[in-house]
């Protein structure tokens, strides 16, 4: 897959910005990234969603952006469309989507196998860029479904950025939001952990394409 580049922007190995000290943080140095799903509504709900929390980079983490059944969220007028707006759309979605492409990142049930997803240079590489983008600015990560726990923003974005020390929070229709840990919380996820229980990090849903 291609490189990640942006302006002023150099990733290391790990895929974060050697510009950026990425030492541990004091309490509240951390950056915030918010993901958000955009459902079935309008264009104009999700850009109020989005100005509501002061953001205005919205990244776009859907492997194929487009959709039959909502069109005005299409790659193409939706960038146009946030553009007008006053937003800055960056899309992603090849790097940092469910879907990758490769028979590494799937089990025999078309799950998607998270652990290899998110070792992979690209992959990084683009979570760096996130990372990076957050230090200066708000930055939403979208997708389509509305409920984190249902989407790879939770699962798989909200994890490894987690684990790298930023605070990832989920905006819910009608303005709520919550936290990595309190989605962990509410879904039972977060017993499981204290009880050593490990199950295999994967899509809950088969996600590879039809060949």
């Amino acid at each position: 897959m291609p490189d990640v580049g942006a302006s002023g922007y150099s990733p290391s190995a790990d895929g974060r910005p050697v510009t950026i000290d990425k030492s541990p943080r004091a309490g509240g140095d951390a950056p915030t990234i918010y993901t958000v799903g955009h459902g079935q509504g309008s264009v104009g709900e999700f850009a109020a969603a989005l100005q509501a929390q002061e953001i205005t980079l919205a990244v776009d983490v859907r492997s194929k952006p487009w959709l039959k059944w909502a069109k005005q969220f299409n790659k193409e007028p939706l960038e146009s469309a946030l553009s007008e707006a006053g937003f800055e759309y960056l899309w992603l979605g090849e790097h940092l989507g469910g879907r990758p492409e490769g028979d590494q990142f799937y089990d025999a049930q078309d799950h998607a196998l998270y652990e290899p997803i998110s070792k992979q240079p690209w992959f990084l590489k683009a979570i760096g860029r996130v990372e990076y983008e957050a230090e200066s600015r708000g930055v939403a990560l979208f997708c389509v479904e509305e409920k984190p726990e249902k989407c790879h923003r939770y699962h798989l974005l909200g994890r490894v950025l987690s684990e790298r020390e930023a605070n990832v929070v989920h905006l819910r229709r009608g303005g709520a939001e919550e936290s990595q840990a309190a989605v962990a919380a509410r879904t039972g996820e977060a017993q499981t952990s204290l009880l050593g229980e490990t199950p295999v990090w994967r899509s809950l849903e088969p996600q590879r394409d039809p060949s």
